[in-house]
């Protein structure tokens, strides 16, 4: 027995023919054509989805199960997992305030070696580094046309000074003429008086008598004149000699040459620099700090001094500037060192700390468990109950600087419990081990001037 041929369904289909006792066949619409317009033929004979459609389905199922575990871990981070956190419990600590800054090694008596006149430089005998003595020739400058000069001073000083020695005899010779013709004029007046001499023997005898003075005063002013001229050439010998000495640099103060500018060769002009010469037990350190800190600082005040090759050294405040940089408001102070450093150099930089007599007791945690950039302190606190909790951000004001120390101004309040920083974020669930309070006697140094505490990790 056949089955009656059905009806053709709406969709274009034509209908299945089941064979005796068999369901009928449902009708499967074409799958699209692939790439060569055939279609892909299903195990049980039927047209399936293309491998795109597969595609397509597998990529919609990863994106939602990615979707939903990253929904997840913050979830995890939230109420599962708990970190071990270091913490302190932010107190009260008394304080010696210090007030620290950066400065430069300088000194005070330093020598500055130059030319007094251009010349060319003949030898230098020492190099940087070496030590001087006082009065210790160091350099020469070419002296033949000097050497010369001075020669000539010297021929013309001895000339002036025969010219002195004539000049003498002549006086010598016009005293004693005009003695005689005084004389001579004196006796010819009592011969006239007696009528025994006439009146043109005393006319002639007067007239000698004054020209034998005119002739005195004549070689008594030449006798000045070349005494005058004597000096003058003398002078000029000695401003040669000196010429010839400046020639000649010697270092002025003993001490250690910090700089050389010429070599043997060179063409200095007046006033050209030479050789530096710096006495090292007058070294000092000039710190700058800011004008807010005057109030604190006086002379005597004990310093801690490190250079920036690591070499320690000690002082005292030796002076405080009375003149604030207008660009800067900063005034200098001048550290005397109680010994110079083994290796040094002008120019150096250094760190220095004032230990200041004022106390203070403000709140204070460690430098390490501050965090956020210089102009946006903050710390990560504890919110809770201790020792479980959960990481919350807290912007502070800081005020003192020391060593590994801080205090705060504002922010936080005694009995906060403070936590390292490190890999830190908001809401996170921790768990405090909480280090011993900060007590008893801690150096907290003043603000840091011209330095900054070093940047901590940023809140995320």
């Amino acid at each position: 027995m056949t089955a009656s041929p059905t009806s053709r369904p709406d969709n274009g289909i034509p209908p299945t023919v089941a064979s005796p006792g068999t369901a009928p066949v449902l009708p499967v619409p074409p799958v699209p054509a692939g790439p060569a317009g055939r279609t892909r033929e299903v195990p049980n004979g039927s047209r399936g989805p293309s491998r795109a459609a597969v595609m397509r389905r597998r990529l919609a199922l990863g994106g939602a199960a990615l979707a939903a575990t990253a929904a997840a871990v913050p979830l995890w981070a939230w109420f599962g997992r708990v970190s071990d956190v270091r913490g302190v419990v932010v107190a009260s600590v008394a304080l010696a305030p210090e007030l620290r800054a950066p400065a430069t090694l300088d000194a005070r008596r330093k020598a500055a070696l130059g030319a007094t006149a251009p010349g060319r430089i003949a030898t230098v005998a020492v190099d940087v580094g070496a030590t001087v003595r006082r009065g210790q020739q160091v350099a020469t400058l070419d002296a033949d046309d000097l050497a010369a000069a001075v020669a000539a001073a010297g021929a013309q000083r001895d000339e002036a000074e025969r010219a002195v020695h004539a000049a003498d005899a002549a006086v010598a010779h016009a005293e004693a003429t005009a003695a005689h013709t005084a004389a001579d004029a004196a006796r010819t007046e009592r011969l006239a008086a007696q009528d025994a001499a006439t009146r043109a023997d005393l006319d002639a005898a007067r007239a000698a008598a004054r020209a034998g003075a005119a002739d005195l005063a004549q070689a008594r002013a030449g006798a000045v004149q070349a005494r005058a001229a004597a000096r003058a050439a003398a002078a000029t010998l000695d401003g040669q000699r000196a010429h010839l000495t400046d020639t000649r640099l010697t270092s002025p103060v003993g001490g250690v040459v910090t700089r050389r500018d010429v070599d043997p060769g060179d063409v200095v002009a007046a006033g050209g620099s030479v050789l530096e010469v710096v006495d090292p037990a007058s070294l000092i350190v000039t710190a700058r700090v800011d004008e807010s800190v005057l109030p604190r600082l006086r002379r005597g005040l004990p310093v801690e001094v490190r250079l920036r090759s690591g070499e320690p050294a000690t002082g005292h405040v030796d002076r405080v500037g009375r003149e604030v940089d207008p660009d800067t408001r900063e005034v200098t102070v001048d550290v005397a060192l109680d010994r110079p450093p083994a290796h040094w150099a002008l120019g150096a930089r250094a760190d220095v700390v004032v230990r200041t007599d004022a106390p203070a007791q403000p709140l204070a945690v460690p430098v390490a468990f501050l965090a956020g950039p210089p102009a946006a302190r903050g710390v990560w606190r504890l919110d809770g109950t201790p020792p479980v909790g959960r990481a919350r951000w807290q912007p502070v004001r800081t005020g003192l600087y020391a060593g590994d120390f801080v205090a705060l101004r504002d922010g936080l309040a005694p009995g906060a419990v403070v936590l390292a920083p490190a890999g830190r974020h908001g809401g996170e669930r921790v768990r405090v081990l909480v280090d011993s309070p900060v007590v008893g006697a801690a150096r907290v140094g003043a603000a840091q001037v011209g330095a900054t505490a070093p940047a901590r990790r940023s809140p995320s």
